[in-house]
């Protein structure tokens, strides 16, 4: 939805703008990420990939060149896996470590059925797991189920949330999220924790996992 709205404000600005098939984890996943990610080439006096979909990855429009780009203290390289596919390596704590995109216009089709599935379908990480990230110029604060990280390049400081209480301060003060609602979620939000992680301390958990 990012990468949907930025698209319809840049060509409402005026860019020339294209939608592009991504793959987020194709590295891991093969061919079957294709379709999982949506991003954006921007044509002004070369192409640049811009891309503010997958939450923490980055902060400004790059170009379609290999090499490496810095954003601030963070560091990005765009790879030319020379298969048709670009390669963006993520910054070093970032959730993803790489995504790919194909060169040429999105398959709408194929983003449309994904998009489907990573909504609905119930092996979806995101049906699963409820996920919220905020990135920053320098770092970046991550839910995923009960477990609040913020992250920078100097390390990880973990919180564990221990009722529906601190869930609906955390998405206020945190993510900007006012939703009474959401505190419906937590007896899942509880399981689906003991599931994946059982009783391991906080120090031990890798919120990649989930």
């Amino acid at each position: 939805e990012q990468n949907g709205l930025l698209f319809w404000a840049l060509r409402e600005l005026g860019f020339d703008v294209m939608r592009a098939t991504g793959a987020v984890w194709r590295h891991v996943k093969g061919d079957n990420a294709v379709g999982n990610h949506l991003v954006l080439f921007v044509n002004l006096d070369r192409i640049y990939l811009a891309d503010l979909g997958v939450g923490d990855a980055m902060r400004e429009p790059v170009p379609m060149a290999s090499g490496t780009y810095e954003q601030g203290s963070l560091e990005f390289r765009l790879e030319d896996l020379n298969d048709g596919f670009w390669r963006v390596h993520n910054h070093e704590f970032a959730s993803a470590d790489a995504f790919d995109v194909r060169e040429g216009p999105a398959d709408e089709p194929l983003l449309a059925r994904k998009n489907l599935e990573l909504q609905t379908s119930p092996e979806s990480e995101f049906v699963q797991n409820l996920i919220c990230i905020r990135m920053y110029i320098d770092s970046v604060s991550v839910l995923a189920g009960k477990v609040l990280a913020h992250r920078t390049k100097d390390g990880e400081i973990k919180n564990l949330l221990t009722s529906a209480d601190d869930l609906e301060q955390t998405l206020a003060d945190v993510f900007g999220i006012n939703d009474p609602d959401i505190r419906s979620l937590w007896p899942k939000i509880e399981a689906r924790h003991y599931t994946v992680f059982g009783d391991t301390p906080i120090q031990n958990i890798d919120t990649s996992e989930i």
